[in-house]
Parts: structure tokens; C-alpha cells; sequence
């Protein structure tokens, strides 16, 4: 199969058996995946964080893919020393919220803005080169965020509101933005963002196919969310990424070279990390 970066995926949280993630880990070959650590529901406490972070270490000394460590949901830390050694931990990427309220701002779900703590906590973000993940913000929150942030948005996995509307999507005013900023938008392959029915890997191509042609080719990629809903909401012909080949085989029907195809599997996220020098 073509090399893949997917820039969100719920494996290390989500497969509660430590061996069984390692084995999962050591299966995945070639790019960049970005293991989320979701605090929400699992209610992690900074010590547990420290624990994925050290699994994910391992995984880069010892298999063959590379391996980034991010955060889904600050809302889980509040106390200002775990803030200070969650920071220390250097993850990649932070989203502020899940769907709901904290105290830091809003998700998708609720309509309040960036508080006082959340804007404070952008700018330590920042200071320490940790990437802010706009994903889940609601739309107040995202545009708050914009005005203190002077980095590109990133999208770690949303999908586009026009195609399909759902409060966790992206309006096209958006997502020009993000080009704007030279930032990156990871779409997701969860069937409640793009369609009320069943979809298929067609239906993960006609969304990039959107964005090449409103956007151009060079700010997306994959944020997949694996692990992050029920199988149940999964396209019916994919399983796992040996079955990401069908989205790039739709992409070809679609007219689409083998440069465009490698820039959305796996270049354009590579070419986003490099300006974070990870």
C-alpha cells in the first residue's frame, strides 16, 4: 500500500490491553501517525499521560513507523503544576476542549467562547512549540483562538460542513483560513460528518476532491479517527488502513495523478511537521 500519515487516530487509548496496542503499534509501517491520548471519558489524570507518552517513545526506538504523542482534551488538567508538566511532556498537539464546555472554552456542542485560561493557555502552547489542534473548538472558540495563535491552524480531524453539516465540521470560510495560514486540515473516514447513510471509500474521495478543487492540494490529508467511534460508523469497505488502497484507487478514478495522491496520503502532513521542526 502507498505510504500513509494519518494525524489522529485513538489506538492508545481505545485498545485497554497493553500488549494488544503494542502489537497494533509494531503492525504499522511506514509514515507518521499521531496516537491521541482522549482525556474526556477515560478522565486520565497527568500521571497516565506520562504513561502513553512513554509507550510512545518506545514505539519510535522499536518499530518501524514514526510516532507522534498528542493530547484530546485539555479539560482533563486543571491544577497549575500538572499544566506545567503536561507542557514538559511536549506533545505535539493539544486540543483545548472535547464537544463540550471547560474550563479553558467550548466544543462543537455549546456556544461560549475562549476563556481568560483558555487564551492563557494558547500562548504557553505556543511558547513551548506545541501545536494547538482547533478540532472540536465550536466556531466562537475557533475565531477567538485565531486572534491570540500566530501559527497556522491546524485541523487534526474534522470534515467539511458544506459537503455535509454537522457542528463539528468546517465552514468553507474556515478552511480558507487555514490554507491562508498554510495550515493542515486531517479529514476523518466517521460516517456521521459525512452522510446520514452508509458511506464507502468513494465517499472519502469526493471530499478531498472538494477541497483540491475549491482549496487546492496542498493543506490536507488524512486525521482518520480510528478507534474513535463504533465500527458500526465505519465506510463499509474499510476496516483498517490495508484498506485506505480503495480511497486512493477512487482518487485515480477521479482523475487524480500519483503526485496529488502522495501530497494527501502522506506529504502534506510531513510538510507541516517540518515547520515545527519535529
Amino acid at each position: 500500500m502507498i505510504k500513509l500519515c494519518d494525524c489522529h487516530t485513538d489506538f492508545l487509548t481505545e485498545i485497554k490491553n497493553k500488549r494488544k496496542r503494542t502489537r497494533y503499534a509494531k503492525s504499522l509501517a511506514g509514515g507518521t501517525i499521531s496516537c491521541a491520548v482522549f482525556t474526556t471519558e477515560n478522565k486520565y489524570n497527568i500521571q497516565d499521560i506520562e504513561g502513553f507518552k512513554n509507550e510512545v517513545e518506545f514505539y519510535n526506538k522499536n518499530f518501524n513507523a514514526k510516532f507522534l504523542f498528542s493530547i484530546e482534551d485539555a479539560g482533563a488538567i486543571t491544577k497549575k503544576e500538572d499544566i506545567k508538566k503536561l507542557i514538559n511532556l511536549k506533545p505535539f498537539s493539544i486540543t483545548l476542549t472535547w464537544n463540550n464546555k471547560n474550563d479553558y472554552g467550548g466544543g462543537a456542542l455549546c456556544e461560549i467562547g475562549l476563556t481568560k485560561k483558555g487564551k492563557q493557555l494558547i500562548e504557553k502552547f505556543e511558547e513551548n512549540k506545541i501545536i494547538l489542534d482547533y478540532a472540536h473548538l465550536n466556531r466562537k472558540s475557533f475565531f477567538d483562538a485565531l486572534k491570540i495563535s500566530k501559527k497556522p491552524i491546524f485541523v487534526s480531524h474534522a470534515n467539511i460542513d458544506s459537503c455535509f453539516s454537522h457542528r463539528r465540521n468546517l465552514t468553507d470560510r474556515q478552511i480558507e483560513m487555514l490554507v491562508e495560514s498554510d495550515g493542515f486540515l486531517g479529514l476523518t473516514i466517521y460516517q456521521k460528518f459525512i452522510s446520514n447513510n452508509k458511506i464507502s471509500s468513494k465517499d472519502i474521495a469526493k471530499q478531498f476532491d472538494y477541497l483540491i478543487k475549491k482549496f487546492g492540494e496542498n493543506n490536507f490529508g488524512f486525521g482518520s479517527d480510528l478507534f474513535g467511534f463504533s465500527k458500526q460508523f465505519l465506510p463499509f469497505d474499510i476496516k483498517g488502513y490495508s484498506d485506505f488502497e480503495k480511497i486512493e484507487k477512487e482518487l485515480l478514478k477521479l482523475g487524480y495523478n500519483e503526485k496529488i495522491i502522495n501530497k494527501i496520503f502522506f506529504e502534506n502532513f510531513e510538510n507541516f511537521i517540518k515547520k515545527y521542526e519535529i
